[in-house]
């Protein structure tokens, strides 16, 4: 597949990957194929190939042939894979990689097995070369022989990965792939590589006190931002059962299953509240205690 002129001046090639970055999201990618095929990019990330390869179609219906000692007929066969990768195609979509520790891999052993090689992979690159890599979110999109994945850096303050370490972990994927899947399957594998993004989504509690240093945009039931002393005036946020507030980590308290979050001063909360209510919330000191079941999402604020 030939690339585009506009992502020809995005995408810069090197060794075995092909590097990007996508505009509007400062999300660092990496698409890597053992084949070295072109790619293009599209509205959502980069593509290529619209069909799996026969070698990944025969993997694919490895499980349905074994079905076939069982009593069941070449017809039915045929059915079950044409109705497994009917299915695999609208298997998922991509915004549900924004949840961090989402595991997509169909209902077939080569997505199964395509996400224990990214696992061995991260733990090889750990344990040769002391990288601090962890799968953030993994899918597997059977009917086009694609592995989108989404690798998060524990040692770095935002948790994005550099491009020599998408590159780095592109390469010994393809080598862990290869030996699980057999290179002629390995090979037609397309791979999606990309850091979670600059917006990222939290786990709960697990990043609320390693993100602590950060501005996070917290999503809570409206009823639950009460701060002693300080009276919020009705605002935009009553038409909706939930509210989106911009604040920072405090303390995390995992025996209690609670967390203490300080008001942060941003445009997001002036616009919200009004600049005049945020100001007397934010000079106030006040601090709002929620629990963890009360964090309807957490996620990294960028300041615009």
């Amino acid at each position: 597949m030939r690339a585009t002129r506009t992502s020809r001046m995005l995408l810069s090639k090197a060794k075995g990957c092909t590097r990007g970055r996508e505009r509007g999201t400062g999300t660092s990618v990496v698409l890597w194929s053992k084949s070295r095929k072109a790619v293009g990019s599209g509205q959502h990330g980069f593509w290529g190939s619209s069909s799996a390869s026969p070698h990944v179609r025969r993997a694919l219906s490895r499980h349905t042939f074994a079905c076939s000692s069982l009593g069941g007929s070449d017809e039915a066969e045929a059915d079950w894979l044409l109705e497994e990768e009917e299915g695999a195609k609208g298997h998922f979509k991509l915004k549900e990689l924004d949840k961090p520790g989402a595991v997509l891999t169909g209902s077939n052993d080569v997505g199964t097995k395509a996400f224990e090689s990214a696992e061995r992979a991260i733990s090889r690159l750990r344990e040769g070369g002391g990288l601090q890599l962890d799968i953030f979110s993994f899918g597997f999109e059977a009917s086009r022989g694609k592995v989108y994945i989404r690798i998060d850096k524990l040692d770095n303050k935002f948790g994005s990965p550099t491009l020599d370490d998408i590159g780095l972990f592109s390469r010994a994927y393809g080598e862990a792939l290869a030996e699980d899947l057999g290179e002629d399957v390995s090979d037609d594998i397309e791979i999606e590589v990309s850091s979670p993004g600059a917006e990222r989504e939290l786990r709960i509690p697990g990043d609320l006190d390693r993100f602590s240093e950060l501005p996070l945009c917290v999503e809570m039931p409206k009823d639950s931002f009460v701060l002693e002393g300080v009276e919020v005036k009705k605002s935009k946020n009553d038409m909706h059962s939930t509210l989106r507030v911009v604040m920072t980590t405090r303390r995390v308290d995992l025996d209690k299953g609670e967390v203490e979050l300080a008001p942060f001063k941003s445009k997001r909360n002036e616009n919200a509240f009004g600049r005049k209510t945020w100001n007397k919330i934010f000079k106030s000191g006040k601090t709002l205690v929620l629990g963890f079941d009360q964090l309807k999402r957490v996620n990294i604020h960028l300041e615009i």
